[in-house]
């Protein structure tokens, strides 16, 4: 029963934001700073996280490679400021607020999960997703374990 309703409030979900450019800018801000947390985003990372990317559903549909990774090297370099963090961060704020399943948030920070887990997740990147999972509203220990 439970299962069957979140499948349900994530289909809406995505449903609702396919295609929207919103959530891609979102999802590449809260992927960015996660791959910046440890002072930078090498080639590696960068490939990783364009992968972690594209494999959202909602994305995917609405999105071609091109597309996700010019928005992507956009937020990309706002990860070397505090103001452009700021920014960042105002991007995911954005698309929570649009949210109204609930659902989009959990697909942020699982996102950021996976591109922290290149190597393994670091202090630093704790430290940013627990931040990234505030935003938004989401208990970041839950899906971390």
């Amino acid at each position: 029963m439970f299962g069957s309703l979140f499948k349900g409030k994530a289909k809406e979900a995505m449903n609702q934001f396919s295609g929207n450019k919103d959530f891609l800018e979102g999802m590449c801000a809260a992927c960015a700073l996660t791959a910046a947390a440890e002072g930078g985003i090498d080639d590696k990372e960068y490939e990783k996280t364009l992968t972690v990317i594209r494999s959202n559903s909602a994305i995917a549909a609405g999105f071609d490679s091109t597309q996700i990774e010019s928005v992507f090297g956009k937020m990309q370099g706002k990860t070397t400021t505090r103001s452009g963090k700021a920014e960042l961060k105002n991007e995911i704020r954005e698309v929570i607020a649009r949210d109204k399943t609930g659902g989009l948030g959990q697909a942020i920070v699982l996102a950021s999960l996976d591109v922290a887990d290149e190597g393994g997740i670091s202090p630093a990147e704790v430290a940013v997703m627990k931040d990234i999972a505030s935003i938004c509203n989401v208990n970041y220990d839950k899906l971390a374990a």
